[in-house]
């Protein structure tokens, strides 16, 4: 079974890039257009293997939506973050799930090594416990 992206980005050529990419490479795609949306789609179905997070987003913003995450006490899934900003690392750092940070443009291989990391990480924890 195809491992699964939550791919949240607000623009919607840029999220529809995003999915048609890892889908050629194999994952099946979920997307959420800002963070509210994403925190419905993890509560409401199947937890992803990965999440692809833009942080500028509009409702819930990347760093709320880590935010909550660990709030509701999510420990293991992996968390890509992929800005434009460049001081978005020293921010993702203070966040755990966040094992990645991609910058825009995107480098295809940078990204796909990222998620494949994220996934593997993610398959090891749920493993161990």
């Amino acid at each position: 079974m195809a491992a699964t992206i939550l791919v949240v980005e607000d623009d919607a050529a840029q999220r529809e890039l995003l999915c048609e990419l890892l889908e050629e490479h194999g994952y099946a795609c979920i997307a959420a257009e800002d963070g509210q949306r994403a925190l419905d789609v993890i509560a409401g179905h199947r937890s992803p293997d990965a999440v692809v997070l833009d942080m500028v987003l509009p409702r819930l913003n990347g760093h709320e939506f880590l935010h909550e995450l660990g709030e509701r006490g999510e420990r293991t899934l992996g968390v890509v973050v992929v800005s434009g900003f460049g001081p978005v690392a020293r921010f993702a750092e203070r966040f755990p799930l966040v094992r990645a940070v991609v910058q825009k443009p995107v480098e295809i291989d940078a990204l796909l090594q990222a998620v494949q990391s994220c996934v593997d990480a993610g398959a090891t924890s749920r493993r161990a416990r």
